[in-house]
């Protein structure tokens, strides 16, 4: 999946990269794209070129990848007081409030979660629960980083016998 940027139809184009852009010159046309956590695809075919930036899957830290996980075993009903036992149950680590509001707040800025307000309760003093749903590009991130995982693991012999 990527974003459209151009397409030229003229083999006369014109490529130029750096780290931090790719620019694409042809006859009446300029196109300047930044690049700063992405690669490049450019398909050439009949002397039509289209450049494609298809995004990297975000990178993820440890507890971010525990967040996620534990979010996406309680479903619908994930929100902090829920996702904090899951982890609690799961990893036999006891998250702080702050930390994981926090993380939760820089995934939702980085797109990997989404969340939403339920209705206030007398229980809780008439405050809503903030419920979290992980996105695709969460779901993508998760799955990149447990694969890489995996591929670092295999053959080490670790999580077998007397190791585990």
């Amino acid at each position: 999946m990527g974003m459209f940027i151009g397409s030229f139809n003229n083999s006369h184009a014109t490529w130029t990269y750096s780290r931090l852009f790719v620019e694409v010159t042809s006859p009446g046309s300029k196109v300047k794209v930044p690049l700063p956590t992405a690669r490049l695809l450019t398909i050439g075919h009949d002397n039509a070129y289209t450049v494609v930036i298809m995004a990297r899957p975000a990178s993820l830290g440890e507890f971010e990848q525990i967040v996620l996980l534990a979010i996406l075993r309680l479903g619908e009903n994930a929100y902090g007081v829920t996702i904090r036992a899951e982890i609690a149950a799961h990893t036999k680590r006891k998250p702080a409030p702050g930390a994981l509001y926090t993380t939760l707040d820089r995934m939702e800025e980085k797109g990997l979660v989404v969340s939403r307000l339920g209705d206030p309760t007398p229980q809780r003093g008439g405050r809503a629960k903030r419920y979290i749903t992980v996105t695709k590009k969460g779901r993508v991130a998760v799955i990149s980083a447990q694969r890489s995982y995996r591929s670092l693991l295999q053959g080490l012999g670790l999580l077998e016998g007397a190791n585990a």
